[in-house]
């Protein structure tokens, strides 16, 4: 924050719109820079979220999709603060808390999302590219030991070659393993992909492609994507028979059912891909590295 700014004024700024603005999250410009001030609302849960809870208790794939926000509105206010400070110091590119409140936060800006970037691309080529760039830069993150917990295309910001990640109210750690938490990042990356896959065949195979290329993955990791893989196979009898109808369902299972078909046919798109680097040949070699996903 500029010194040029008093700070009573930013008070009062913060103060006005806090009473005049029901808005959860309001940006403020303060010496030529863009701030958001996000203030605390309680999550919602729904039936469909106490239907996740419920499964995941007795099945263990839907265990890595469970419902994983705070309820508390202040407490996942705090969450995020302190999930954004353990972020900077892994080096992940994250929003600066610049002042914070009870009930408040005002973050620094990161720039467009990843979402407002797909929407205005007009060709194939560059929707792949900017989905090739969100899954790096969370593989990037994964690398670094962090994870997001929500990391739809909204919630990725930032310059294709430099995105960086805002919203992290929910930590699934607290339930998940590491690797858990990375596998569920990804798969909820790729269901965020949904309505652009339904224009442009192959955005999910290419976000995929770009994820394994970076490296090995860690080996547990790479056996949550075998199960992963497993379980759409196991019910592809299903999808098959709501395919055909897939335009006429509700957003949520549509794009699930775009997850599903990339998942299913990972083996191709992303095992093989990996048996023929050299990066991977080694690490198996040493056994340091994991083993391919679906190998």
């Amino acid at each position: 924050m500029s010194t040029s700014t008093p700070s009573s004024y930013l008070d009062q700024l913060i103060e006005n719109t806090l009473r005049t603005t029901h808005q959860r999250v309001t940006p403020l410009r303060l010496d030529g820079r863009i701030y958001w001030l996000k203030r605390a609302a309680s999550a919602r849960l729904g039936w469909g979220h106490r239907l996740q809870r419920s499964l995941a208790a007795i099945l263990p794939w839907p265990k890595l999709l469970s419902f994983t926000a705070v309820v508390d509105a202040r407490g996942a206010l705090h969450r995020e603060a302190r999930i954004i400070e353990r972020l900077r110091r892994k080096g992940a590119t994250v929003p600066e808390v610049v002042l914070r409140g009870p009930d408040w936060l005002l973050l620094s800006d990161l720039g467009l999302s990843l979402e407002q970037r797909l929407l205005a691309a007009r060709t194939r080529s560059e929707v792949i590219a900017l989905a090739q760039a969100g899954a790096s830069a969370l593989r990037k993150l994964h690398a670094a030991g962090g994870w997001h917990g929500f990391p739809l295309a909204r919630n990725i910001v930032g310059q294709p070659g430099a995105l960086g990640f805002i919203d992290f109210e929910e930590d699934p750690g607290e339930e998940m393993s590491p690797a858990q938490c990375r596998t569920r990042d990804f798969i909820l990356y790729l269901q965020s992909l949904g309505g652009l896959e339904t224009r442009f065949a192959g955005t999910m195979k290419a976000a995929i492609r770009a994820y394994m290329e970076t490296g090995p993955l860690p080996a547990e990791q790479a056996r949550l994507f075998r199960l992963a893989r497993l379980f759409c196979v196991a019910i592809s009898p299903l999808a098959w028979v709501l395919w055909p109808a897939r335009r006429k369902l509700g957003r949520d299972l549509r794009d699930a059912l775009a997850v599903w078909r990339a998942l299913k046919d990972m083996r191709v798109g992303a095992a093989r891909l990996l048996l023929g680097t050299r990066s991977f040949r080694n690490a198996r070699a040493s056994d340091t590295g994991s083993r391919a996903p679906f190998a």
